[in-house]
């Protein structure tokens, strides 16, 4: 027998004022649980929110699975699961892309502000999107802080080079100098 059976064989109310009291209570943890599950709800609106990458390059694809953009294409970034091939959207067309020819886009709450829902809502109700994986938030940071890293070394390089031109340049200078005194 469990507890509720167990109460109501054994206890008797004492009149109202308990009845009251329990329905009270019921109402608080009621509004409660109203008020967390409100709050779990915005945060599942949070992670599935949309996802925006920038085209760096164009890719141009004989492949009918593969999406074609042009360099500096918005894409709607839907499946992240593999780390070298995303899945995306642009406009009307879908398809797989190469992850290095793209970056994440920083502000993804103003690109979603600036798109116009009436076109994206289309776009959502599509059932080939519906099976879209959630982001890999981890990929995510992992390829921007490899972005980061990259242009970093770039960076590096062509001061190497900056610093290699102008030694030369002090050394062919002084003994040209040299020779002339």
């Amino acid at each position: 027998m469990d507890n509720l059976s167990k109460h109501n064989d054994n206890d008797s109310l004492s009149g109202d004022s308990d009845l009251s009291f329990d329905q009270t209570s019921l109402q608080g943890k009621s509004l409660s649980v109203r008020s967390s599950t409100s709050q779990l709800t915005g945060l599942d609106e949070y992670e599935d929110a949309l996802t925006y990458a920038e085209a760096l390059w164009d890719h141009i694809t004989m492949d009918q699975e593969e999406l074609v953009f042009r360099a500096q294409d918005l894409i709607e970034v839907v499946d992240m699961a593999d780390k070298d091939w995303w899945y995306g959207v642009i406009e009307d067309r879908e398809g797989w892309f190469p992850a290095a020819f793209v970056r994440i886009r920083v502000n993804q709450i103003q690109i979603e502000d600036d798109i116009d829902t009436s076109f994206a809502a289309p776009l959502l109700a599509s059932p080939k999107l519906r099976r879209i994986s959630i982001m890999n938030k981890d990929q995510a940071r992992t390829n921007v802080v490899n972005e980061i890293i990259n242009a970093e070394r770039e960076y590096v390089k062509h001061l190497k080079d900056v610093v290699e031109v102008m030694s030369s340049f002090h050394v062919h200078f002084f003994l040209h100098m040299g020779h002339a005194l």
